[in-house]
């Protein structure tokens, strides 16, 4: 893949131009990556922040993308200039001083940052706060933290109406640390954590988590299968299968099953081995629901075996897959349906295959 990135150099109304090949290549540069409004799988363009590499050349106004200056009324805070200088002060002020930085990921959904400060490796986090989006992920996670020692990290600092938060470096993932077992590991441990919070609904509510019982999903169900942007991405046959279920009907079966505390994306990139077990981050997804809506990876095994193996590994009992499967693939295209409508069109791209993926599984499954 060929990058091209556009940067204006700091305090100055000059713009340079950056062409790399592979995006790898950018992450050692102390470039923040402002929004990224064009991409295919042969080129990326990319506008970023910070200062000028020496191998970028300058350009004029007429070479930079329309977006900079047009920006969409969704576009992300740290999609502007000089969020970057504030972003990293607030890093400095609860941190004891900031020595470097290196951006990890930067998208239409959050920002991360790893920087070395006077408390050691920590790591900065803003999430996209457009309503409905998502959990205010950290009151969720300093709340969790309290209520589960040791199994939630706990921030060193929150701001919860800029969606920033502060974490101090808790090791590798349970991707990197258990390869090929994280996931087992992972479903085994979660399940018993997440019954303690069964029909403590209202408590999860408070703390932030968004509503998907099922009633509410219900509702966003319906909402969902009537948007013909969502639908045409679907061949006609799955379009026929997931409009021919009564999907209420499906739904209004577990309405009295108690909810609880349901993450929402997890996966074992999410986990790590904590000293009191493992420990579970990433809670922009969190939400009360149906507890097997965290059933996520079965969905992507090769053959029934596997299927059933992860299924075996959920150490509480589920009802059957066949009638679960297809309504923990509607919760997650709601999900995905509410991403698509709360970042600007230029990077809809980054997730825009989430979406009728779910869909598919849900006409799959319920068919």
């Amino acid at each position: 893949m060929i990058v091209t990135c556009f940067g204006q150099e700091p305090e100055s109304t000059l713009w340079w131009k950056l062409v790399r090949e592979g995006a790898e290549s950018l992450k050692e540069l102390p470039l923040h990556r402002r929004f990224s409004p064009h991409a295919t799988k042969e080129e990326a363009t990319l506008v970023v922040e910070g200062a000028r590499p020496d191998d970028a050349t300058w350009v004029s106004r007429d070479e930079l993308p329309r977006e900079i200056f047009a920006p969409h009324p969704l576009r992300v805070p740290w999609g502007f200039p000089g969020w970057l200088e504030l972003a990293l002060a607030w890093i400095a002020a609860h941190a004891d001083g900031l020595h470097s930085w290196k951006e990890i990921k930067s998208w239409s959904l959050s920002c991360v940052i790893r920087a070395e400060t006077g408390r050691g490796v920590v790591y900065f986090k803003a999430t996209n706060q457009q309503p409905k989006l998502f959990a205010n992920e950290a009151l969720v996670t300093q709340n969790l933290a309290e209520r589960f020692p040791g199994r939630v990290p706990m921030p060193l600092a929150i701001d919860p109406e800029r969606g920033w938060m502060l974490l101090a470096d808790f090791g590798p993932d349970l991707r990197t640390s258990h390869g090929d077992d994280a996931t087992r590991l992972a479903l085994a441990d979660y399940a018993p954590l997440q019954q303690q919070t069964l029909g403590q609904e209202t408590e999860l509510l408070a703390m932030g988590c968004i509503d998907r019982r099922p009633a509410h999903l219900a509702q966003e169900v319906a909402h969902l299968l009537t948007q013909e942007e969502a639908l045409s991405t679907l061949a006609n046959d799955e379009r026929e299968k997931l409009l021919s279920v009564d999907w209420q009907a499906r739904i209004s079966v577990f309405a009295d099953t108690p909810c609880g505390l349901v993450h929402g994306d997890l996966h074992t990139g999410n986990i790590a081995s904590g000293m009191n077990g493992l420990l579970y981050f990433d809670w922009t997804d969190a939400s009360v629901a149906l507890p097997w809506m965290d059933l996520l990876e079965p969905f992507f095994q090769k053959d029934e075996e596997a299927t059933q193996s992860l299924l075996a590994s959920w150490s509480t009992p589920i009802p059957p897959w066949k009638e679960i499967a297809p309504l923990i693939a509607l919760h997650h295209a709601v999900s995905y349906h509410h991403i698509h409508d709360a970042t600007e069109p230029c990077v809809q791209h980054e997730l825009g295959a989430n979406l009728p993926l779910f869909l598919r599984k849900a006409a799959e499954f319920g068919s």
